[in-house]
């Protein structure tokens, strides 16, 4: 679909360089493909779908809001938002949160029709949040964000990937790589709320079950030592060593 065919997906996790302190570098991390910044969807049936249903997905998010927020939850990533940014989840990774599914029928009608959904998720980012350049986990997931409630365009709120901006739009889709370094900003005094949908790079649509779970795991592995920063203490340690080592072998 976008070029050479690839055997096997991009990491994050595999392409940071380590430093001499046993850090990893995301300044260094490079995603490099032919795959575009951002995709172009004027002929994707699913998104006109959800464009078209606008208006009664809109107010149904905006209703369970009012009601019950409580299942926004804070990004367990905190070192990659100044400010306030919170998710509610419907899949993960192709795991359901019925809880939430239950409370959006409309909304999840229409999710059930994208072709090879894996995860899906209400994006709330408070009133002056930058969410810092980063890469996202693998180039085996594509990226979309619907425009639900948006304060302002560029360049008080607004989206970037690779030096390339653009504006959040209610009711429409904005679809990228999030593999690529990219960032995001709300500067205004009002939230800013997407959807965000993530489908299965075609390239990798017979590896989706596999796929779904490694992901699943290592972002367990890191919610993990998130809260029990023993365990990162530990992983600093084996980083030095692999580090100590490779420098020892080409001295």
């Amino acid at each position: 679909m976008f070029g050479k065919e690839k055997k096997t997906p991009w990491y994050a996790s595999q392409n940071g360089q380590i430093n001499p302190d046993g850090t990893i570098s995301v300044e260094k991390m490079k995603f490099e493909s032919d795959i575009p910044y951002f995709f172009d969807l004027e002929h994707v049936e699913w998104v006109k779908e959800l464009e078209q249903n606008f208006p009664i997905i809109q107010k149904e998010i905006d209703e369970l809001l009012a009601k019950d927020d409580s299942g926004m939850e804070t990004f367990f990533q905190g070192y990659m938002v100044r400010g306030s940014w919170k998710l509610q989840y419907f899949y993960f990774f192709l795991v359901p949160y019925f809880k939430n599914i239950r409370k959006c029928p409309n909304l999840v009608k229409v999710l059930k029709k994208i072709p090879d959904c894996t995860s899906a998720c209400l994006s709330l980012m408070g009133p002056n949040t930058t969410i810092i350049p980063h890469n996202g986990d693998t180039d085996a997931f594509f990226r979309y964000h619907f425009g639900l409630n948006i304060p302002d365009q560029l360049p008080s709120c607004g989206f970037e990937v690779e030096g390339e901006q653009r504006s959040w739009e209610e009711g429409k889709v904005l679809g990228f790589c999030d593999a690529y370094r990219h960032t995001a900003w709300n500067k205004t005094d009002k939230p800013r709320l997407i959807l965000i949908i993530d489908t299965i790079n075609p390239e990798f649509a017979n590896q989706k079950r596999s796929l779904c779970f490694k992901i699943c795991m290592y972002l367990c592995l890191i919610s993990i030592k998130n809260r029990f920063p023993i365990l990162g203490k530990l992983q600093l340690f084996i980083l030095k060593m692999i580090y100590w080592f490779k420098h020892f072998r080409t001295a």
